[in-house]
C-alpha cells in the first residue's frame, strides 16, 4: 500500500481560489472513478510545555508558516498510483485545473511525497527499501 501525499501553501489573498479549483479537481476525479484525495489544512501546534526533546511523541509539532494545505490518497500499490497519474497528466481538463492552481501557490511550500506503508516494506540496515 502506498500513500500519495502533496502539501500546498497558497499565496496570501488567493486561498478562496485555490480551494475552489482543489474542489473542482476533486470533483473531476471523483467522476473519472479515480481514487480521491483527503485534504485538510495544517492547523497551529500544540500547546502545553515545552518538549523534552525534538523528535517523535516527545517533540513539539511545529506550525506551519503559513496557510498550508495537505492532500492524501491511498493507493493498492505503485503501479496503480503511476496509472492513475499518467492518467491525469494526460486529461486536458485536469491538467488545466492544476496549471491554473499552480499559478496560487508558492512554490517553495509546495510538495509532494510517495510514502509506502511500513507493513508491506522492507528496510534494510543501509536503508534500502524493498517490497515484502
Amino acid at each position: 500500500m502506498v500513500k500519495h501525499v502533496i502539501v500546498e501553501r497558497p499565496l496570501p489573498g488567493r486561498v478562496e481560489e485555490f480551494v475552489t479549483l482543489a474542489r473542482r479537481l476533486w470533483d473531476l476525479i471523483a467522476e473519472r472513478g479515480w481514487v480521491t484525495y483527503d485534504a485538510w489544512p495544517m492547523v497551529a501546534a500544540d500547546e502545553g510545555e515545552p518538549a523534552l526533546f525534538d523528535y517523535g511523541f516527545l517533540g513539539r509539532a511545529l506550525p506551519p508558516s503559513a496557510l498550508t494545505f495537505v492532500f492524501e490518497a491511498t493507493y493498492p500499490d505503485q503501479a496503480a498510483l503511476e496509472t492513475q497519474l499518467h492518467a491525469m497528466r494526460t486529461d486536458r481538463d485536469v491538467v488545466a485545473i492544476i496549471l491554473a492552481a499552480g499559478e496560487l501557490v508558492d512554490p517553495s511550500g509546495s510538495r509532494a511525497y510517495v510514502l509506502e506503508h511500513w507493513t508491506t516494506a522492507r528496510i534494510a540496515a543501509d536503508g534500502v527499501v524493498t517490497s515484502v
